[in-house]
């Protein structure tokens, strides 16, 4: 008894050490927007939001599923993980160069092109520690480096205040993730400094299974804010975003009590995971109501802004059934069914852009949340009844 209390204690501080480094990131981004409309506006953030929606968009591309891939064969392969890790890296930094021609050619960053680019690059060094960090625990590392990310974001745009503006904002961006980029860099470099310099492209096609539900999957998590980018007002994509940016931060809270252990999860038996995810299923829907209820106060009485009840339904239709998606997500890695995954994945994005298609002339904020909440509930019941008669079929050959 004693020694599973040690345990679970020793859980909870590896899930509270994880989640508060990882809620400090998006929940800094949130009191940067709030400081941008409180001193400028909310068509600025919106104006802010139109490029960060494709930069970050390009960065699911140069990512080519570096963190599935390298997480599952860090787990199955333990030795020698720095050295696998880097010819990843080098190996995707090839991506980086029709990436920056995207910028280049794109009249969207035609004013910030070059602050841009390298807003990019860093992100991309950042991006690439983070399956490191995952791996091996490093999350006081992670807390120190969300604090300094989010410490220079808040201070830039209070320094900036009254005249702050969009190539401040993207400055201060910039800064705020070179700032995380050296600490990682630092804080890796001995275990990195006896690594030999190799690019093997073939790790590129190995990781292909992993990067095409990765990007089809970003697609359809954000395919009614590209809608909103293309259809909406600016003050509409600005106030649109924040809400946005709230259920992130929901699902972010969600992966504090998975991601830690997903190194340990392809080794678990398979009525172990059935088991955890019917426990999800309930604990999804307590979590969804506590969470739309913090949502409603934070969006009504600190940023001040109207939604209707039914942008609420819809927002808690899609948080329930976030903790078994990530679970079914990994257990179809865990049975080799990527491609399964792709193959739903790009059918649901279809139907999502047939519906923006259709309905282009009267999308509006409703029509943006039905899409968001729409696709998150079918693509998470056709995962599990899927895996479920996949297992059924395994089991009787």
């Amino acid at each position: 008894m004693q020694q599973q209390l040690v345990k679970l204690v020793s859980r909870l501080k590896i899930i509270s050490l994880y989640g508060l480094g990882q809620s400090i990131s998006p929940l800094g981004k949130l009191i940067f927007s709030y400081l941008i409309i409180k001193y400028q506006s909310i068509e600025l953030w919106g104006s802010f939001t139109q490029i960060a929606i494709w930069i970050y968009l390009i960065l699911v591309f140069l990512s080519f599923g570096n963190n599935d891939f390298l997480l599952k064969k860090f787990s199955l392969q333990p030795s020698n993980i720095f050295q696998t890790w880097l010819t990843h890296l080098l190996s995707r930094a090839i991506l980086l160069l029709p990436c920056a021609l995207i910028i280049i050619f794109s009249p969207l960053f035609k004013e910030n092109l070059y602050t841009c680019i390298l807003w990019l690059f860093l992100l991309f060094i950042v991006q690439a520690y983070n399956v490191i960090i995952l791996y091996f625990k490093d999350f006081k590392l992670n807390l120190i480096g969300e604090l300094f990310y989010s410490s220079t974001l808040i201070f830039g745009v209070i320094t900036f205040n009254n005249s702050i503006d969009l190539d401040s904002i993207i400055t201060i961006m910039l800064l705020a993730t070179g700032v995380k980029a050296i600490l990682y860099i630092t804080y890796y470099f001995k275990r990195t400094l006896q690594t030999k310099i190799d690019i093997d492209l073939s790790v590129l096609g190995k990781s292909l299974p992993f990067f095409i539900p990765a990007i089809l999957g970003t697609i359809r998590f954000k395919i009614d804010t590209y809608f909103a980018n293309t259809f909406f007002s600016i003050s509409d994509l600005g106030k649109y975003e924040i809400f946005i940016s709230l259920l992130v931060f929901g699902q972010t809270i969600v992966t504090f009590f998975i991601n830690p252990f997903l190194k340990n999860f392809f080794r678990l038996k398979t009525n172990i995971v059935n088991k955890i995810k019917k426990q999800f299923i309930v604990l999804g829907v307590f979590y969804g109501v506590l969470f739309t209820t913090v949502t409603y106060l934070v969006i009504t009485h600190i940023y001040s802004l109207d939604f209707s009840m039914f942008n609420y339904l819809t927002a808690f239709v899609f948080i329930v059934p976030i903790f078994v998606h990530i679970l079914l997500i990994n257990q179809m890695y865990k049975n080799n069914l990527q491609k399964d995954v792709s193959i739903f994945a790009f059918t649901i994005v279809l139907l999502q852009i047939t519906f923006g298609l259709v309905m282009q002339e009267n999308y509006g904020v409703d029509e943006a949340f039905y899409l968001k909440a729409f696709s998150q509930v079918l693509i998470t019941i056709i995962l599990w009844f899927w895996l479920n008669k996949h297992i059924k079929v395994k089991n009787i050959a």
